[in-house]
């Protein structure tokens, strides 16, 4: 057996991603818990890879205002709007895409990729930054809807549903902060 460096990392980095994607698309868990822990595994990676777009471009001198996801107001229709009807109309477009996919190929991280990347881009049609900020998600709730939808569409449907839910509102509750402290400034 080789126990050199690069081939102890490939299979230990292997076996991580195993476990993980196993956790997602296979889950063990009752729902209402499994839907608070894959909330962070959602939007942690998430929020580093749009820091990560983001300084890249910087550091590239290029301009990213024009890249940024159009301006909300906090406000209690943009509350209701981006955490119970976004989620809610997403998730039945996504389990329409998944069960789509799912007829094609049996291969579910393969469906769960080609999902994000889809979502990500109809986000990022919005602006480019936001591809970065909900492709990770879409690709978490994917899994979700996919490992859930075997015990019914209910259960991957709120699966897929309550942590888009919870991102949003991490989301939200992140620009109502930042304009209720620059505008006290």
């Amino acid at each position: 057996m080789d126990y050199s460096f690069p081939n102890f990392f490939k299979r230990s980095l292997g076996s991580t991603l195993h476990k993980f994607l196993s956790f997602l698309t296979q889950p063990t868990l009752k729902l209402q818990k499994y839907c608070f822990a894959i909330f962070p595994l959602a939007v942690l990676p998430s929020l580093a890879l749009v820091s990560l777009a983001h300084f890249v471009f910087f550091a590239s001198n290029i301009d990213t205002a024009h890249m940024r996801a159009p301006e909300l107001s906090p406000n209690l229709h943009t509350y209701i709007s981006a955490v119970l009807i976004a989620p809610f109309f997403e998730t039945l477009l996504l389990a329409a895409v998944l069960e789509t996919l799912v007829k094609l190929t049996d291969r579910t991280t393969f469906v769960a990729i080609v999902s994000a990347l889809l979502w990500g881009a109809l986000h990022g049609a919005f602006g480019l930054l936001w591809f970065f900020g909900t492709v990770w998600s879409f690709f978490v709730f994917s899994c979700a809807y996919v490992g859930w939808r075997r015990h019914s569409f209910r259960h991957g449907f709120f699966a897929a549903a309550l942590p888009h839910a919870l991102v949003n509102l991490s989301a939200l509750v992140t620009v109502t902060l930042i304009s209720v402290s620059s505008s006290t400034v």
